[in-house]
């Protein structure tokens, strides 16, 4: 006796039993076959899929012979014979080892940690791929969890929901982590993927509370600018990349402008300009859940001049206005000129030379006299539209 079968996939009638028992994988116990009237019918019955999924092969039979031989024949070589087609099928083993097989992938597509590596400017300048990422691991049957610093944790939480902080977590037990800086690595980027629109937003309630701050704290002013001139003093870059106060001058001189210190410690700064009639206020006071504060104070500003840190990533990330003052040899992000695509509302004003910071304050000084001219004026305005996401 010959029959058609799944393991040939054509009509001829060439295969044995013997043939198949020789074939059958070591955990099957059952010789498995379907019944029809044609041979076309046969292979597309439906239940053929999961057999096919499992690689185990059945015999076609569409002779009425065969039905008639199957009444007689319930086993071969001690093998019982099993029709596809009942509904109490008891695939044995091999239900076992597809179990396996779902067990191994479930463990493959544990939780995947997306995690805070070097500052806190380079996370908010990178966190914008993390959805791009997640899109991918979720399609795979995944989850991708966000780790960052408790200073970042509120902000970005609203940008990526599964987010938690490190110091608090929970974390869990992930089998697969990745430093977030190699995301664009993971993801493949070219250079001219790389998009400037704003990608995160402040705490709607949060800006009007800082607006209302402002119109109190310096009501006569025209323009209110967020101010940072010195990082970390731990920063291996901080001597080239901070300025002296004195450097500052010609920008604190402006008429009607409202300087604030976005920087946390720099009250004895702040005091010393004061002293020297310059309008600079320290607000930081109110920055009790670290960056997102300062993203909602920086969205009730006009723009922002800082040094390369992390306002001016949080600044362009909103699609704020940001003046950046860099050293002459910057962060790799800067490339050698002042042309970048990373944020569409940054502009760069870069030092001519090594130590030359006064061409750069001055350029500053006259964007901002333009910006003025101009009408600027974010005090009143109603809160800022959802930015689009950026990836």
């Amino acid at each position: 006796m010959r029959f058609a079968s799944t393991h040939t996939e054509t009509p001829e009638q060439n295969v044995s039993l013997s043939d198949y028992v020789a074939r059958m994988k070591p955990e099957q116990t059952k010789i498995y076959y379907v019944t029809a009237d044609t041979w076309q019918a046969a292979t597309h019955s439906p239940h053929l899929e999961v057999f096919r999924k499992k690689g185990v092969e059945v015999l076609l039979l569409t002779d009425r012979v065969d039905e008639w031989m199957l009444s007689f024949l319930t086993e071969f070589d001690g093998k019982p014979l099993q029709s596809v087609s009942r509904g109490d099928l008891d695939l044995g083993a091999l239900n076992d080892e597809e179990k396996e097989a779902q067990e191994k992938v479930s463990e493959e597509l544990k939780p995947l940690v997306v995690h805070s590596e070097l500052g806190n400017g380079d996370d908010i300048h990178m966190v914008r791929y993390v959805q791009r990422l997640a899109a991918r691991v979720r399609k795979q049957g995944g989850r991708l969890v966000l780790c960052v610093r408790k200073s970042l944790h509120a902000l970005l939480k609203r940008f990526y929901e599964d987010c938690v902080s490190i110091e608090d977590g929970p974390l869990g037990a992930p089998n697969y982590s990745l430093p977030i800086m190699s995301l664009p690595l993971v993801l493949d980027l070219q250079p001219q993927q790389v998009r400037g629109d704003a990608y995160l937003h402040a705490d709607p309630g949060k800006v009007a509370v800082w607006r209302e701050r402002l119109r109190g704290q310096q009501s006569q002013a025209k323009v209110h600018v967020g101010l940072v001139w010195a990082g970390s003093p731990t920063h291996r870059r901080d001597d080239r990349r901070s300025i002296a106060r004195a450097a500052l001058e010609p920008l604190l001189s402006l008429a009607d402008v409202a300087f604030y210190s976005l920087t946390p410690g720099r009250a004895a700064d702040v005091a010393v300009m004061n002293a020297q009639g310059y309008s600079v206020c320290d607000m930081t006071a109110y920055y009790p859940t670290g960056f997102d504060d300062v993203a909602a104070h920086l969205c009730a500003l006009d723009a922002l001049v800082t040094i390369d840190s992390a306002p001016l990533h949080l600044g362009g990330a909103l699609g704020r206005p940001v003046f950046g003052m860099l050293d002459h040899v910057s962060h790799w992000a800067w490339g050698n000129d002042e042309t970048q695509a990373w944020y569409d509302s940054l502009e760069l004003f870069r030092q001519p030379r090594p130590g030359q910071w006064a061409p750069v304050v001055e350029r500053v000084t006259a964007r901002l006299k333009a910006l003025m001219a101009a009408g600027a004026g974010n005090v009143n305005p109603g809160p800022p539209a959802h930015p689009v996401v950026n990836g």
